[in-house]
């Protein structure tokens, strides 16, 4: 197999193998998607996925409960569905809203009755 460049975590790596060693599915240059930059697609209207987590750029899913929403102004919301939100549903789920929280511009509790109505 010829050596190859290959950017993994945003560093020019020289590797020799045809893919992503935690993905053979994966070609040269191809990497699964990291949460935070999920989450900067979904600020930016771009889609993106993850295991766990997804965006279509309007919608962001942690598993498949809607944490944030885009507003009709572009606005990007955010329901907090982590232990101090009011709804606690996982730790997985905690940290998916604490990185979608730093690109909200609006925030409503988990358990409050838009976020009841919008993550379903």
């Amino acid at each position: 197999m010829a050596e190859r460049l290959y950017n993994w975590n945003n560093r020019n790596v020289s590797r020799d193998f045809t893919g992503d060693p935690r993905n053979p599915n994966l070609s040269i240059g191809e990497r699964i998607m990291r949460n935070h930059e999920v989450v900067n697609n979904w600020s930016q209207g771009h889609e993106g996925f993850t295991r766990s987590l997804k965006t279509d750029g309007n919608n962001l899913y942690s598993y498949n409960l809607r944490i944030g929403i885009t507003g009709p102004n572009s606005e990007k919301i955010v329901f907090d569905f982590s232990s101090g939100g009011g709804k606690f549903m996982s730790q997985t789920t905690s940290t998916h809203v604490g990185l979608a929280r730093r690109h909200a511009d609006t925030i409503h509790p988990g358990d409050s009755p838009i976020a009841e109505a919008m993550s379903q």
